[in-house]
C-alpha cells in the first residue's frame, strides 16, 4: 500500500534538493520524529542513514540517489516494527517556477501476512505524522531554522534529563 504526501515550498527546487537530498543524513536536525540522524558511507545507493528515535536505532539504506532528477529512495533495513515486512520511502522535488517547488514523499510499506488486518491503523498513523514531517521540512528548508515542534521536543528532553 502506498500514498503520496505533498507540500509546496516557496524556494527553488534546487534549494529544496540540497535540504532533502544533499543533507539526507541531517534529517534528525529538523524533524520531530527523530532525535538525531547521520550518514554512514556514501551519499549514493548502498549508503546508510542511521536514525535515533526514542532510544531506538533505525537503519535505512539508500536505494536511489538521483540529483539530476531530484529523487531519493531508501529502505528501512533495521528497526522495523515486528508487524512490518518491508518499508521504504521516496522523496522527489519538482520545480513549479524559479522560487516554488513541489516536494513529494511516497512511503511504501507492506505488512507481514499475519498483520495485514492492521494496515488501516498503520496508515491512520502515517496520515497524521507524515504531513507534520513535510510541514517541519518546509519550515527548515524555507527559513533555515527548526520548526517550533522540534524545538519544544528538545526543550522537554532537557527538562527531563
Amino acid at each position: 500500500m502506498n500514498k503520496v504526501f505533498e507540500i509546496e515550498l516557496n524556494i527553488s527546487a534546487e534549494q529544496a534538493w540540497v535540504a532533502v537530498g544533499e543533507k539526507f543524513g541531517e534529517t534528525g536536525q529538523w524533524t520531530s520524529l527523530l532525535d538525531s540522524s547521520y550518514l554512514e558511507g556514501q551519499l549514493a545507493p548502498g549508503g546508510y542513514r542511521v536514525c535515533m528515535q526514542k532510544n531506538k536505532k533505525l537503519t535505512e539504506r539508500i536505494t536511489q540517489f538521483d540529483p539530476e532528477n531530484m529523487k531519493l529512495e531508501y529502505e528501512l533495513i533495521d528497526g522495523r516494527p515486528p508487524i512490518v515486512q518491508s518499508a521504504g520511502n521516496s522523496w522527489s522535488i519538482m520545480s513549479l517556477g524559479s522560487k516554488c517547488c513541489l516536494v513529494s514523499m511516497r512511503p511504501e510499506i507492506s505488512m507481514k501476512w499475519w498483520a495485514v488486518l492492521l494496515t488501516p491503523l498503520l496508515w491512520l498513523g502515517l496520515n497524521t505524522s507524515l504531513p507534520k514531517v513535510l510541514e517541519e521540512f518546509k519550515h527548515w528548508a524555507e527559513t533555515g531554522t527548526v520548526h517550533p515542534r522540534k524545538k519544544a521536543m528538545a526543550k522537554s528532553k532537557r527538562k527531563f534529563s
